[in-house]
């Protein structure tokens, strides 16, 4: 999926996660078949039953680290990080069970790059599919492995299937660049992005607002650190538990003024309902002297908000 202009608005308009983005080049017809990536007119692998229900791991995957480094292609750096399958990690779940499975470690699904990394690393990891935390089509989610790394499929969100697991990885996002492809550059990008995510998922309006100019663009509207702060703490009244995932960036982010924009998947739950909602989105940042001139500035929605 290629990355899009991006940016977070916090605000009247919403928290970062009323905003969603679109990743247009991320669609792919929903299957539930998995194929070999290089040939879809391969012959596919069965599926089975939706109904069926999680398991036992019937699959291993330790801990393991994999090295900072370029995706296959060449087109994207992905810092180092460690992934494994968590002992308590059911298989034949759904893609809401096995990404509740990794957040109770403290981790997330991988990433389709992520999960390409770590097969290169592991080549077991392919022996099973495993949900990604890639969108893929209106309503799914990349499923990779099935037998081999190449193995490549799309699933709607309740869709468990017999033997299918969620591969958790350490959040890191895959970055892209036009510009500056050293290594030290590539892992300074990462650390801004993951500053901002961990801001926006703080829970505290005073961590995002602390990234800003005296005067920002914060989703979409010019306001001050202070008018931030209060859309931010209305923000977090509406939703008490919200959470976004940068999967994906493009990044100019090498020294004190700099850009980036990300695709994302963003959760978010009501006070109203213990019901969570999901949204995929692009968002823009820029900074200038280390502070945040535009914050989470929507560009696209690939997938609006709806309880999942």
């Amino acid at each position: 999926m290629a990355g899009t202009r991006v940016g977070i608005r916090v605000g009247s308009a919403g928290s970062i996660f009323a905003v969603a983005v679109a990743l247009g080049s991320c669609k792919q017809p929903n299957s539930d078949k998995a194929v070999p990536a290089a040939s879809a007119a391969s012959a596919a692998v069965p599926s089975a039953p939706a109904s069926a229900a999680a398991e036992v791991p019937s699959v291993k995957i330790s801990e393991r680290a994999v090295g900072s480094g370029w995706t296959k292609d060449s087109m994207r750096f992905v810092q180092a990080f460690k992934f494994a399958l968590p002992d308590s990690a059911p298989t034949g779940a759904s893609f809401t069970v096995a990404r509740a499975a990794c957040e109770s470690v403290g981790r997330d699904l991988c990433s389709e790059d992520q999960w390409e990394l770590a097969c290169t690393t592991d080549e077991s990891v392919g022996k099973v599919p495993s949900w990604t935390i890639t969108p893929a089509g209106a309503a799914g989610w990349r499923v990779r492995g099935g037998g081999v790394c190449e193995m490549r499929a799309d699933a709607s969100d309740g869709a468990a299937v017999a033997g299918r697991i969620g591969l958790c990885c350490e959040r890191r996002a895959a970055i892209s660049t036009s510009k500056n492809r050293q290594e030290s550059v590539m892992k300074a990008a990462q650390t801004y992005i993951e500053i901002v995510e961990k801001a926006s998922n703080s829970g505290s309006p005073a961590e995002v607002t602390k990234l800003l100019a005296d005067r920002a663009k914060v989703f979409k509207t010019e306001m001050t650190r202070d008018e931030a702060e209060k859309d931010l703490a209305n923000d977090w009244k509406r939703w008490p538990k919200q959470n976004v995932r940068f999967f994906r960036c493009v990044a100019d982010a090498a020294g004190e003024n700099g850009n980036f924009e990300c695709d994302a998947v963003g959760t978010r739950t009501p006070a109203s309902t213990d019901v969570p909602e999901l949204s995929v989105f692009h968002v823009r940042f820029e900074y200038e002297k280390f502070k945040y001139t535009v914050f989470a500035d929507p560009t696209s929605i690939a997938r609006k908000w709806g309880a999942y």
